[in-house]
């Protein structure tokens, strides 16, 4: 097996940086209708500018009622909720009546820079314990 070009076979040291690199985290300990980050806009970790793309991965309990698409989690680019904004925001769910999960993708369509993320219930808050953390991926730093 050959190894990936980002290890040194002779020594087994990656020449390559880390390419996800842990932006934001939150852990409620209060119910919370909205989740806010925003970029600090200055070249370092959490200038949001810096990344090819953005990752939140959350586990998430909702309080809103209705399950299926009344519950869903909702992302606000920009404070914006302009959905003519959004070319994918595509939800996928699967439920089987104890239990709901699903992915979220969106793809933001403008060219201005994003400098704040909500991440927002569509009918209630998100509970206590829910927790959200978002990662950007770094281009690849060795030819």
């Amino acid at each position: 097996m050959a190894d990936p070009a980002y290890i040194d076979p002779a020594t087994g040291v990656l020449t390559d940086g880390e390419a996800w690199v842990g932006i934001a985290h939150a852990s409620l300990s209060l119910p919370a209708a909205t989740v806010t980050w925003t970029s600090t806009d200055d070249g370092q970790t959490g200038d949001f500018s810096q990344y090819m793309d953005l990752v939140v991965i959350s586990y998430t309990r909702l309080t809103g009622t209705g399950g299926g698409v009344n519950s869903e989690v909702k992302f606000n680019l920009n404070n914006n909720a302009d959905t003519a904004l959004y070319v994918t925001q595509q939800y996928a769910a699967d439920t089987d009546g104890a239990g709901y999960t699903g992915i979220n993708a969106i793809t933001w369509k403008s060219q201005a820079p994003i400098t704040e993320i909500d991440i927002v219930n569509r009918s209630g808050s998100h509970a206590v314990g829910s927790t959200f953390s978002m990662f950007g991926i770094l281009p690849r730093m060795v030819a």
